[in-house]
């Protein structure tokens, strides 16, 4: 234990009980609701190895031997909650059967919910390495947090 002079002991003791008085009502935040409207749709593509990279409004474009081409879908979900608050979204990628997707938000990360609502477009890289003909779903995730 260490002895401390009487003055600092006072001290002490008055902030540890002005502590429990200390009172912060902290705003009520909406509970965030996310839905999806409308899938990421990279349409058909060859199974060349390489990379199809889908740009803003859809447009596909291929690098390292792959030749995708055209305009398909982006993804776009709905965000829902406290009108005013900043938000960070985030996306993470997946992969399956010889095909990673590198998704990517069409816009700013840290985004301000005006009239307590936003839409956010998806798109992204979608590599293929060694891939067999066929129709495939990759999962990946979306999030969207109060900052």
């Amino acid at each position: 234990m260490i002895a401390l002079p009487n003055i600092i002991k006072n001290s002490v003791m008055a902030i540890c009980f002005l502590f429990p008085l200390f009172n912060y009502a902290a705003p009520k935040l909406k509970t965030i609701t996310i839905s999806e409207v409308t899938a990421i749709d990279f349409g058909t593509i060859s199974s060349e190895n390489g990379i199809c990279t889908m740009q803003s409004g859809g447009n596909l474009l291929g690098s390292s031997g792959q030749t995708c081409s055209g305009i398909q879908t982006p993804g776009e979900f709905d965000i829902r909650a406290t009108n005013g608050e900043f938000m960070n979204l985030s996306v993470q990628g997946g992969s399956t059967q010889g095909l990673t997707f590198r998704p990517q938000i069409d816009g700013p990360s840290l985004i301000t919910l005006s009239g307590g609502a936003n839409t956010v477009v998806i798109i992204g890289e979608l590599e293929l390495l060694n891939v067999n003909q066929g129709s495939f779903n990759i999962p990946y995730t979306f999030s969207a947090n109060y900052e």
